[in-house]
């Protein structure tokens, strides 16, 4: 019996044998082998890239409808992504370009204006632009694949199995028969990654971190995702142990679903404000399906298809009115994006207008001090008097919020509380920039995101925020952490936001907290 720890992508347990997908490269991993000339025309080329593209089109075409009936619309949406990057318009001119001006393969031009676009996605620091770079390294694989008459394989498993392989994209998971999946080993991937959102919306138990060469095909092993740990090997009696505590757990999950339209309170009965966070419109319907409080934080950067292209004003406005309507009286708190100050002004008169029929509020994330807290409250005023001398509608008391997203911001707290309506505390990053860890979380074992320092960084928080009787709230990983729940609660957190397919299990573990 050896015992081996991961990372938690999606929680349960899973109990069966190992089934090791190779992935064979269906093309030389060495990306440069392709940048080379073409012996066709460069028409010749751009045909061959765009025949190829329309073919892959019709492919996300199938997966999407796979996707919809297994996760439905909101999971489904990560295709809708896929799709739409495939269509940008730059990033087609850029493959163009490249076939044309240096004369190279279809294949090369690809490869090149991906590289190209993800370097702009990885420049700006936000989990769900990083989230597309891994989308778009899936889309030029499976483009060069076509281009080059090949097949993509998926796993093909035909007897349940803990499926076990490198890495594995959304579109694997989702092609993958779901009934013989029991759960997922990956050696590279992360909690915030589609893939892992996708397996948590199907409840797969998923542990990320874990070389495929620890790990032996057909052998038996008992997945953890509670624990973060894989048990290869487990004798009669450990087994005979998870087995039961399967079984707890999946009664458990169906008392969950009785839950769906409950309000949220703690044992003692005190209403507790549980809201979702929220990155495409198409995750409303889920969240109103479940009863959520409102929206904790819409990440208003998930509305750039591509950090070389920008959404105008119109498209925002028509994206927030969409959220705010849908919500009614329930709030929508829409998130600022960090590093692009003109981008920000145009959300800041789409959300202002919005806010004229909802109940809004703007968060503004990356303040270190009280000079940035001004300069973005001085921000928002000149918008407002831009709108008001257009006679433009909007909520003139708009909330302000300020994401305590970096140590900085915890420890000047008592400072940026005086300037602010409310705090949203963004766990992720403050884990992130407190531990010095990876951006994606690839190394975020459990015990550092539990760490000490970060707990302590949040209660100072939240203390100095209640001393100006302003209320605070938590998003990222740590919201979701059923065993830290009873923490946050006892500390005087006034809210979670998680992601939707989280509400339930969240509210039935604060339905079960005592806070007094």
């Amino acid at each position: 019996m050896r015992e081996i720890s991961g990372i938690t992508a999606s929680p349960g347990i899973a109990m069966g044998p190992i089934r090791i997908y190779a992935d064979k490269p269906f093309f030389d991993r060495d990306r440069s082998f392709y940048i080379q000339l073409s012996d066709r025309s460069p028409k010749e080329e751009v045909a061959r890239f765009h025949d190829a593209a329309a073919s892959y089109g019709e492919e996300l075409r199938q997966i999407y409808e796979k996707a919809l009936s297994a996760v439905g619309r909101s999971g489904a949406a990560i295709f809708d992504v896929y799709r739409m990057l495939l269509e940008d318009h730059n990033y087609i001119a850029d493959i163009e370009d490249a076939i044309r001006i240096k004369g190279v393969t279809a294949e090369a031009g690809v490869f090149l204006a991906t590289d190209k676009l993800i370097s702009r996605f990885f420049a700006i620091e936000h989990d769900y632009l990083n989230a597309r770079a891994d989308d778009l390294l899936d889309i030029s694989d499976r483009l060069v694949c076509i281009l080059l008459g090949q097949r993509r394989t998926v796993p093909d498993i035909s007897v349940p199995s803990i499926l076990t392989t490198d890495t594995l994209s959304p579109s694997d998971l989702i092609l993958t028969e779901r009934s013989a999946l029991l759960g997922i080993l990956t050696a590279h991937g992360s909690y915030n990654s589609h893939t892992a959102i996708l397996a948590r919306m199907l409840h797969i138990p998923f542990l990320t971190g874990i070389s495929v060469d620890l790990v032996s095909d057909n052998a038996t092993a008992i997945l953890d995702g509670h624990k973060a740990v894989l048990i290869t090997d487990p004798d009669a009696s450990l087994l005979s142990s998870y087995q039961k505590d399967m079984e707890k757990e999946n009664a458990s999950q169906e008392q969950t679903e009785d839950l769906r339209m409950e309000k949220t309170v703690t044992f003692e009965g005190i209403p507790f404000r549980l809201q979702a966070s929220v990155a495409r419109t198409e995750e409303l319907d889920e969240i109103l399906g479940v009863n959520a409080d409102g929206i904790g934080v819409f990440r208003s950067e998930s509305l750039c298809l591509s950090p070389s292209v920008l959404p105008s004003e119109e498209e925002l406005l028509s994206a927030y009115r969409f959220v705010t309507e849908k919500m009614g009286e329930k709030p929508a708190i829409f998130r600022l994006t960090i590093t692009e100050t003109a981008l920000q002004k145009t959300q800041l008169r789409a959300i202002l207008q919005a806010s004229a029929t909802g109940n809004t509020s703007v968060l503004c994330p990356g303040i270190l001090s009280v000079s940035e807290a001004n300069a973005c409250k001085k921000m928002i005023a000149a918008v407002k008097n831009e709108l008001l001398s257009e006679h433009i509608a909007f909520r003139i008391d708009l909330p302000f919020g300020i994401v305590i997203d970096t140590p900085a911001a915890a420890i000047l707290s008592a400072e940026l509380a005086k300037e602010a309506d409310f705090f949203s505390i963004d766990t992720d990053d403050l884990i992130r920039f407190t531990l010095a860890t990876d951006r994606k979380g690839v190394h975020m074992k459990d015990t550092d995101i539990r760490h000490p320092a970060v707990l302590r960084l949040i209660e100072m928080t939240v203390i100095n925020a209640h001393r100006e009787n302003i209320p605070v709230g938590i998003f990222g990983r740590l919201a979701s952490d059923p065993s830290l729940t009873a923490v946050f609660l006892r500390m005087g957190i006034d809210e979670l936001s998680v992601l939707p397919s989280e509400i339930l299990p969240i509210r039935k573990t604060i339905r079960q907290t005592r806070t007094i």
